[in-house]
């Protein structure tokens, strides 16, 4: 299972890292959204990505009430990386785009 995150969180990353090349040649700050189980991966992968690409990750990590209260509160994000169960939320679901997800 931890595997399987892993490489979904790496193809995330890699498709923003292409997707900033070609939209943008200086480097960007990218805000990501996570669940507070994904912190060690999401921080080893992410230090790779900032070395390679020159962007910068800015990491918010919380529960499933707290990613919530972040999506829905307006405030930027570029990316998100958290549990199904924020989907339950609809305010949250009509902000997020739901992508790969593991069984």
């Amino acid at each position: 299972m931890k595997k399987i995150l892993l490489a979904q969180c790496t193809s995330i990353l890699i498709l923003t890292a292409w997707l900033s090349m070609i939209c943008n040649v200086q480097a960007a700050e990218i805000q990501v959204l996570a669940g507070g189980a994904m912190t060690g991966p999401l921080k080893e992968l992410g230090a790779k990505f900032e070395t390679e690409t020159g962007n910068k990750l800015v990491f918010r990590f919380g529960t499933t009430p707290e990613l919530n209260k972040l999506v829905t509160s307006g405030g930027p994000f570029d990316l998100a990386i958290v549990p199904r169960e924020v989907f339950n939320d609809a305010s949250a679901k009509a902000l997020v785009v739901a992508g790969p997800s593991t069984t």
